[in-house]
């Protein structure tokens, strides 16, 4: 945690899952998960939260263990509350309740290559667009939940293992 001159709070926050062990291509609109976990980024463990404050995202990585020609573009979508965890490679089903949660979307749209290798034994990295999203910790709880949503035909590597970060700035 980096506290700035005017007091707010700069983290990163991080939360990683893999993949099922299998290569069922993802069509748009399917849940990219391990089919067990939503993602978690918790502010209290990086020290820049207290229940209710807010903040924004000012950045946003999304970082895959495999390389594929044709890159995923997808969308995370950021809950002030759980949600249902989403079965992988199903269509997201995310409640009309589940929705009104439903604090911030960031979209990851290119790839920068960083080893070029097809494959397992490549990967990359995917910056996100739409950041400066602003959020609001519920008053109860200081968590917020991911949900990643595949916005085109992606073959995944069996496997993969997905990490998002999100640099974050804390009201002080």
């Amino acid at each position: 945690m980096r506290v700035t001159s005017d007091g707010a709070r700069i983290g990163i926050l991080t939360d990683s899952y893999t993949r099922p062990a299998n290569t069922t291509q993802y069509t748009i609109g399917d849940t990219i998960s391990d089919s067990a976990t939503v993602l978690a980024f918790d502010l209290s463990l990086n020290g820049i939260s207290q229940n209710g404050t807010t903040g924004i995202i000012v950045q946003a990585f999304l970082i895959s263990s495999a390389y594929q020609s044709t890159g995923l573009n997808a969308d995370l979508l950021l809950f002030d509350r759980t949600v249902t965890v989403p079965v992988d490679n199903a269509a997201c089903a995310i409640t009309d309740a589940e929705l009104l949660t439903c604090v911030a979307r960031i979209s990851f749209e290119t790839q920068v290559i960083v080893l070029p290798t097809t494959g397992v034994n490549g990967n990359c990295i995917y910056v996100g667009t739409q950041v400066n999203e602003i959020f609001e910790c519920k008053s109860d709880d200081d968590v917020l939940y991911g949900v990643l949503v595949a916005r085109n035909a992606y073959t995944p590597i069996s496997g993969e293992v997905f990490t998002v970060k999100l640099k974050v700035i804390q009201d002080a």
